[in-house]
């Protein structure tokens, strides 16, 4: 804890072990600004998507065009919502834009959020997401 405290990483214990809240402030422009010396969590963790691409089951071009899919679909969500590219996470900002204009998440929009909920299950395993989106 003392080394990603020493990043600036926020701690807590959780019941599985030591742990540091997200979004990292770490992350920014999709980039880690700690990579050489980021956590062993961070060092260790693959996600669904990268695991079928090493196990063989999915290809280079196929698992770029997720990527891309999903990089889309956040960039629309943020444009929509004229959210900030900044490290903090759209799930984030959904919540924040929710609060403040709880009536501005028309349909479509709503789609592209329960899309990228579906995108992000399916081939990152993305455990950040938001317990309530919408009213």
């Amino acid at each position: 804890m003392e080394g990603a405290e020493r990043l600036g990483l926020r701690t807590f214990v959780h019941p599985d072990g030591p742990a540091f809240r997200l979004p990292c402030p770490r992350h920014q422009g999709g980039c880690c600004t700690v990579y050489e010396e980021r956590p062993g969590s961070c060092r260790g963790y693959q996600c669904k998507l990268l695991r079928r691409y090493l196990a063989g089951e999915i290809t280079t071009e196929d698992s770029l065009g997720r990527i891309e899919q999903v990089k889309r679909l956040v960039a629309d969500i943020r444009r929509r919502i004229d959210a900030r590219e900044d490290g903090i996470s759209v799930w984030h900002q959904l919540h924040a834009f929710d609060e403040a204009s709880p009536d501005a998440l028309d349909a479509d929009l709503q789609l592209d959020v329960v899309a990228l909920l579906v995108q992000c299950q399916r081939h990152f395993a993305n455990r950040a997401e938001p317990k309530r989106v919408w009213r």
